[in-house]
Formats: structure tokens, C-alpha cells, sequence
């Protein structure tokens, strides 16, 4: 037979690597939770005037407490051991989560995509994202709930689109509001 082509041999690997620096990144600038100093529901002092002036973010970053696999038009199961176990944002670079292996980035023909869940400590803004990766040829659509749905359409509409042609992704201006991030990979690197 004759050898296996280098994307067969090596996606074992890629997969995992863009996955686990993808939600490092995410952890950083997922969303921005405003802070204020005062006791009102905002933050404010309950006998505060609003003002015209723009409010700045703090530049406080949400903080990830959970990840969830996701993986709606498959068996439902994308390693949700790695998900539980939060390896794709534990800082640890030896553990990853990692989808199924599929033999082209399209999925193999088998589905749209396959995703991961972002559960945020409080629901807030998410105004911003960043994936870092040295794989590049992915693409992803990001979406923000207020709590994680089994399926792509009680998601809503996505917010924002990811090119990692590159690698490396940004999207800033992002206006959604929820505690629930699910980045939705529709191409693989």
C-alpha cells in the first residue's frame, strides 16, 4: 500500500494543537465583562444620573468555567472527556480537546461542522475574539447565547465569522451579550 499523504499523518495532531491554542486565545478575549464600583444593578450608585459620556471597559476579560463539545448533525460526542476536563483551556499544553478525525477539512462529507462550547462564569458582553494557531485554512462562526443549546439553531444567528487562513484570527466590534461562546468550526485546517 502505498504511504499515508502528509495531511492523513499529521491531522491527528494538527486538529488538537489549532483546538487547544483556539480556546487559550479565547480564554484571553472572549468577552469583556464591564466592572463598575458601585452597589446599583450596573455598578453604579442607585442615585446616579446617566450620563452622555462613553462608559470604557475595564478591560476585564471573561473568565471561561467550562467547555462543552458540540457536535449536533454527528453521534453528539466530540472527545466530551477532553471538554468535561477542560483541557482546551487548562494553560497545560500537553492537553488538548480534539475532535473525531475526518479525512478532508470539509468534514469528510459527514456534516456542516463540529464546535465548542464556551460556558462564561457570568453572562456579559462579548465584544471581541482572537484564535491563535499555526494551522491555517480553518474557518469558524462564532455565536453567543445566554446558556448552551444541543443544536445549531437555538443559537441564533452568528455574530461574527473567523478566516484562519493565516493561523491567526481576530474579530473585534462584536455586540452580543450572553454566558454561553460557541465557536463553530464549518471549515478544518
Amino acid at each position: 500500500s502505498s504511504p499515508p499523504r502528509f495531511a492523513e499523518s499529521e491531522r491527528r495532531w494538527l486538529i488538537p494543537t489549532l483546538l487547544v491554542v483556539l480556546v487559550a486565545v479565547a480564554l484571553g478575549v472572549a468577552g469583556l465583562l464591564p466592572q463598575g464600583s458601585g452597589d446599583g444593578l450596573f455598578g453604579d450608585d442607585p442615585g446616579d444620573e446617566p450620563s452622555d459620556e462613553p462608559v470604557e471597559s475595564t478591560g476585564d476579560l471573561a473568565t471561561i468555567v467550562g467547555t462543552i463539545d458540540f457536535d449536533p448533525q454527528g453521534d453528539g460526542s466530540e472527545h466530551p472527556d477532553e471538554a468535561r476536563n477542560g483541557y482546551a483551556f487548562d494553560g497545560d499544553p500537553s492537553t488538548s480537546w480534539s475532535s473525531e478525525r475526518y479525512n478532508t477539512p470539509e468534514w469528510g462529507g459527514l456534516k456542516d461542522g463540529v464546535g465548542l462550547i464556551l460556558e462564561l462564569d457570568e453572562p456579559g458582553p462579548v465584544r471581541g475574539l482572537e484564535i491563535d494557531t499555526g494551522v491555517s485554512g480553518w474557518h469558524a462562526e462564532v455565536y453567543v447565547a445566554d446558556e448552551p443549546s444541543s443544536g445549531l439553531d437555538g443559537w441564533g444567528d452568528p455574530v461574527a465569522e473567523l478566516d484562519g487562513t493565516g493561523g491567526t484570527a481576530t474579530v473585534e466590534g462584536i455586540d452580543a451579550e450572553g454566558g454561553a461562546v460557541l465557536i463553530w468550526f464549518t471549515r478544518a485546517g
